[in-house]
């Protein structure tokens, strides 16, 4: 990952299109993908020639380096975040490439004050930077539209990373506020496709059900996150979340076996046992309480 970031940050700084607010790191991330293969080529190229002509061209090496130290706190070797690179990332560590330019157009108009040969070079050199510059304006104008609003942004990024649960979670998260419920729908549901256990879309979905009226889809979808979270050890969250189920059904046995699990693992046995011992009250035959109600006993 990291010699993919030293790759791909250098690559767009010099040809910066088409680029996305957001490239989600995948689910598993395959060394052996002709991507992460083809970045590693390119930098360990890069590095060997660098080191080869260190005499000859000293600048290019020292540029590199600093550009792999400034690049290494984001540089994938501690992972933060759902990214698997950031364009923001390469505004500090792609400033030594701008150094180099500076260089390069400094040595061109020495040579342009020594001849007229060095003079077509420099002109040659002035026409491909105004080139450059009309060219980087109009790529930023458009960009500045990507980023007008929130649902600009997550549908760019939906357009551009369509595997992204992310962007597609996001962009839910949006419609929803917008009271477009069933686009909101048909996003959550990608997004939950592609990321089955991201609690986030768990409770997206359950409070647009919610809105939907659909209030026993709503609560199974709760139930869902609520496993997840006691799967994953998330015991204070589960608590919390089953805590606000009975509140809301309180003559529910499920509900109330569900608050007695989270708490029994969460270590609180006597408030579990209460629980257990209220959908025993309310459903005399729900087995499943009755077992759990054992073992909490048992503790």
């Amino acid at each position: 990952m990291a010699l993919y970031g030293l790759a791909f940050y250098a690559w767009k700084t010099l040809a910066p299109w088409p680029i996305s607010p957001l490239y989600q790191i995948p689910a598993r991330v395959d060394p052996a993908a002709p991507p992460m293969l083809a970045a590693a080529a390119v930098v360990i190229g890069i590095s060997a020639a660098l080191v080869w002509l260190r005499r000859r061209w000293p600048a290019g090496l020292a540029v590199w380096l600093s550009y792999a130290v400034l690049l290494a706190p984001v540089s994938g070797l501690a992972q933060s975040g759902p990214q698997l690179v950031a364009a923001r990332y390469s505004y500090l560590a792609c400033l030594g490439f701008s150094l180099l330019a500076g260089g390069l157009a400094a040595w061109l108009a020495t040579r342009a004050m020594n001849g007229a040969a060095g003079r077509t070079w420099a002109q040659a050199g002035a026409a491909v930077a105004i080139a450059a510059l009309v060219g980087l304006g109009a790529l930023t104008w458009r960009q500045t539209w990507i980023w007008r609003d929130s649902e600009a942004l997550w549908s760019y990024v939906v357009a551009a990373e369509p595997t992204a649960p992310v962007a597609h979670n996001n962009l839910g998260f949006v419609y929803l506020n917008q009271g477009r419920l069933d686009e909101s729908e048909r996003e959550l549901a990608i997004a939950l496709r592609l990321s089955p256990e991201w609690d986030l879309v768990h409770t997206n979905l359950a409070v647009l059900l919610a809105r939907q009226g659909r209030m026993k889809e709503a609560g199974e979808v709760r139930l869902q996150l609520g496993y997840m979270l006691l799967k994953h050890g998330k015991y204070q969250a589960a608590v919390e979340l089953f805590q606000k189920e009975v509140a809301s059904r309180p003559d529910d046995a499920g509900a109330h076996n569900n608050l007695g699990v989270g708490l029994l693992l969460r270590g609180d046995v006597a408030p579990a046992i209460e629980q257990f011992e209220q959908t025993l009250r309310i459903n005399p035959g729900h087995e499943q309480a009755g077992r759990n109600l054992a073992k909490a006993r048992q503790r």
